[in-house]
């Protein structure tokens, strides 16, 4: 249970995501479920929502909440660091702030046959890989054929890095 009304698999895709990132970046395995327990255990939760900060603490992580920027994400994954970003997919959500309605982690950029741009990102709720692409405006962009949706980033960015 995430907070108080919903489950994982309901509305977990912050914190979820935020397990691959830190996983990754910590090297050390940490499971939806751990992660879960942990925010239960330090009050990690408002409502149903993510507390970033304690959720980054579970690895000794500090939270950036950095202003959108392809550079910031580029400079995060060159260092091998995953971002949590948020999208907007699902039309008429009424998502949060931006319009945010699902969380997915950012992993790696790429270039396709073309010599076009784009990155990967895993998606917490299909369990599967999917591209974005890079939109005139400087946001990532799927139109949905490997997704659960037509994802656009909404400008919300979350980076890890260890305290010090």
């Amino acid at each position: 249970m995430l907070g108080r009304e919903r489950t994982i698999a309901q509305a977990g895709c912050a914190m979820t995501s935020v397990a691959m990132a830190i996983s990754k970046i910590s090297d050390q395995p940490l499971t939806p479920r751990e992660l879960d327990a942990h925010l239960d255990k330090h009050k990690g939760y408002s409502g149903d929502a993510l507390d970033w900060d304690k959720a980054g603490a579970a690895r000794g992580l500090k939270v950036n909440r950095e202003k959108w920027s392809l550079d910031t994400i580029d400079a995060q994954l060159d260092a091998g660091k995953p971002v949590v970003v948020g999208v907007d997919y699902k039309q008429g959500s009424n998502g949060g702030p931006a319009g945010t309605d699902h969380w997915i982690c950012v992993t790696r950029k790429d270039v396709d046959e073309q010599d076009k741009p784009f990155y990967w990102a895993s998606d917490p709720g299909t369990g599967k890989e999917i591209k974005l692409y890079p939109d005139a405006k400087g946001r990532l962009q799927c139109d949905g054929a490997n997704a659960l949706g037509k994802y656009k980033t909404t400008g919300q960015l979350r980076s890890f890095e260890a305290k010090g």
